[in-house]
């Protein structure tokens, strides 16, 4: 009998310890941990940035369930819990908010959210060509000349885009052209860009409208479409380019021309 009262007991103490440790675990925010392209796991953290104008799925661990969750600059963020689940919704502005997730006994932890405008900054570091067809050396020359001088984004331009719209097609915003990256450039051009996915080509496009035209072009990396460019492995900035297509321009000026493209090079900073 006095064995299985001190099995009971221990038993009891064994739940009860259990039961403590649970409710006293520090509530945890998790996100996935992704190493390339990969989702390798989970990882704690205390603070993350999202874009002005998306959103973020937060999991929740720690603490004893049922959550509740709060936010101290609702202008900013929009929250939506389901269980375990957290999902962040900005609203449009920047600034950095702070989330608190309480518990069913209580015990709070906070993650802060820095949310900022979406901006790809492009600086350009030179120009390439493609031209193929039944031409001359001379007419060759002659197209790619054309295209160095009358191209409107020359080497050292900065490209600056930033979303203010996310539609069925992809994104919108305002585009700013500078004649450098210096701080006091002199501003080129003002327009307008759109940024989709082209299925066929799989590759993203930027359309660009200022100076009253309207240009296409297609993003690339070096390495992958110019095998003779060394491979670099920075993750910001990173090596990019530019294309365009101006094959019908140059059909209608020499004949058999069959395709002719350039390519702004340059490095961009997320």
């Amino acid at each position: 009998m006095k064995t299985r009262f001190l099995y009971l007991v221990c038993c009891l103490l064994t739940a009860f310890s259990f039961t403590c440790c649970n409710d006293e675990d520090d509530i945890r925010f998790l996100i996935d941990n992704v190493q390339g392209d990969i989702i390798v796991g989970e990882k704690a953290v205390d603070h993350i940035s999202i874009s002005n104008l998306g959103g973020k799925s937060v999991l929740l661990s720690g603490g004893t369930m049922p959550y509740t969750a709060s936010v101290d600059v609702p202008s900013l963020l929009t929250l939506t819990l389901e269980n375990d689940n957290l999902y962040l919704q900005a609203t449009g502005e920047e600034g950095t908010a702070e989330v608190t997730i309480t518990d069913k006994n209580g015990k709070s932890s906070v993650l802060t959210v820095v949310i900022r405008k979406e901006r790809i900054r492009i600086t350009a570091t030179g120009i390439k060509t493609r031209i193929e067809g039944n031409i001359d050396e001379e007419t060759r020359q002659a197209i790619t000349e054309d295209i160095m001088q009358n191209a409107r984004i020359q080497p050292d331009y900065v490209i600056y885009m930033e979303r203010t719209d996310i539609t069925e097609a992809g994104y919108e915003g305002i585009l700013h052209i500078y004649a450098s990256s210096s701080e006091s450039a002199e501003t080129m051009y003002e327009g307008t860009y759109k940024q989709g996915y082209e299925p066929d080509l799989q590759a993203t496009y930027f359309e660009l409208t200022y100076n009253g035209t309207t240009e296409l072009y297609f993003l690339g990396r070096p390495n992958q479409d110019f095998p003779q460019i060394p491979e670099t492995r920075e993750t910001s900035p990173f090596s990019i380019y530019l294309g365009r297509n101006l094959t019908s321009h140059y059909q209608a000026l020499y004949p058999g021309v069959e395709n002719v493209t350039m390519a702004i090079f340059g490095y961009s900073i997320p």
